[in-house]
């Protein structure tokens, strides 16, 4: 919403999570996302899933791809300034 409706630049990071998991909602986060929509209105649930799913399509910082947690923020601290 804040990238579409105010332009702002958006940095995802994937920490510890394939973007394919939060894309669909699968795995462990989906495990942990379907915990947390318990309660919520399928309103809520759905405008969630739909910003996970355009979230996960951004080309982001994987640590995965990265030696270590330390390299990752020393990129990121660098790309951002």
């Amino acid at each position: 919403k804040c990238n579409e409706d105010l332009g702002y630049t958006v940095m995802v990071i994937f920490y510890d999570v394939e973007p394919s998991d939060i894309r669909k909602q699968a795995g462990d986060f989906g495990k942990v996302f379907r915990n947390t929509c318990k309660g919520k209105t399928s309103e809520v649930i759905r405008s969630w899933s739909e910003a996970l799913t355009q979230v996960a399509t951004i080309a982001g910082y994987h640590s995965s791809n990265s030696g270590n947690d330390a390299e990752m923020v020393e990129k990121i601290a660098t790309d951002v300034s």
